[in-house]
C-alpha cells in the first residue's frame, strides 16, 4: 500500500470490487475536494475520514488546524 492510498469497497447488484482511494493534501483554504463517480456513500464516508482524523490529531502528531489551511483532494 502507499501513502495515500486507501482500499475500499464497492457493491454493485452484480457484486463488488475494491477500489483506491487516493489522497492528496496540499497548502490551501480548508477546502475538501471530492472527484470521480463517487454515490453518497462515498462522499460521507470521505468526510468521515476527515472528521476522524481531526479527532485522532493529537494522537498521531497532526496540527489540530490542518483543516483550516491544507486543502484535501479525495479521488
Amino acid at each position: 500500500m502507499d501513502i495515500g492510498v486507501a482500499r475500499g469497497l464497492a457493491w454493485t447488484s452484480v457484486g463488488g470490487d475494491t477500489l483506491s482511494i487516493e489522497v492528496n493534501v496540499m497548502p490551501g483554504s480548508g477546502k475538501v475536494e471530492l472527484t470521480g463517480k463517487l454515490g453518497d456513500v462515498m462522499k460521507e464516508s470521505a468526510k468521515t475520514a476527515v472528521s476522524y482524523i481531526r479527532s485522532k490529531c493529537d494522537e498521531y502528531g497532526i496540527d489540530p488546524d490542518f483543516y483550516k489551511n491544507k486543502d484535501i483532494h479525495i479521488h
